[in-house]
């Protein structure tokens, strides 16, 4: 059994593969022909809608960026948040990202606090 430290860290760490692994298959989707992207749907049996558009927000970055930008974002399914920080990694790097991925992650705990929990 790893020490309690240690074990945050891994959770850290795998949810920025996660994080990173979803952030690539949004690209992926984003770059879908429409007979592509109509057949993948109905094999999901959904819209891929946020996927789609959260991808084309992301084609202009590297695979770099888009490492750096799973290490700031906390729910690998929060899709608007992957919008905003990509937009905010594309217009103010990496620094100003970091920056608004703590602030998120400290009110995030004050509101768990305040919450009793």
């Amino acid at each position: 059994m790893l020490p309690p430290r240690t074990q945050l860290g891994e959770e850290i760490k795998w949810r920025a593969f996660v994080i990173f692994g979803t952030l690539m298959h949004c690209r992926t989707v984003a770059g879908l022909s429409a007979d592509d992207l109509a057949e993948a749907e109905a094999v999901v049996g959904g819209a891929l809608t946020d996927t789609v558009e959260t991808g084309r927000a992301l084609l202009e970055l590297s695979d770099a960026d888009l490492a750096a930008l799973a290490a700031q974002v906390d729910n690998p399914w929060d899709y608007r948040a992957m919008r905003t920080a990509a937009a905010m990694l594309r217009r103010d790097g990496i620094p100003a990202t970091q920056a608004m991925a703590v602030r998120a992650a400290l009110l995030r705990r004050v509101r768990h606090d305040l919450n009793g929990h």
